[in-house]
């Protein structure tokens, strides 16, 4: 349960920060591209779908729910590999 609210505040944070920077500075200054490449996954579902949807609020809720995947499956996957490597036995010569 802790690691879907903190990949949801991750999601939501980079979503909204995207928009307001669109919007504010336009996607093609410095903050957006900056911040579509840390939205990388969801910009590509939410363009792809955005080609038959042509609306703002379903392209931006695409792009946090992949997000949304993405960071959760990434995060589990750091934590996965934490508990590996740390219950590991080291062996000293």
């Amino acid at each position: 349960m802790k690691i879907h609210v903190i990949a949801l505040l991750i999601v939501l944070v980079l979503t909204g920060s995207l928009a307001a920077a669109a919007h504010a500075y336009g996607s093609h200054s410095t903050p957006g591209i900056r911040l579509m490449l840390a939205n990388l996954p969801g910009i590509a579902v939410g363009l792809w779908v955005g080609q038959w949807i042509e609306n703002d609020y379903v392209f931006y809720a695409l792009s946090a729910l992949a997000n949304w995947v993405f960071y959760f499956y990434l995060i589990k996957g750091a934590l996965l590999l934490k508990r590996k490597l740390s219950s590991r036995p080291t062996s000293r010569f």
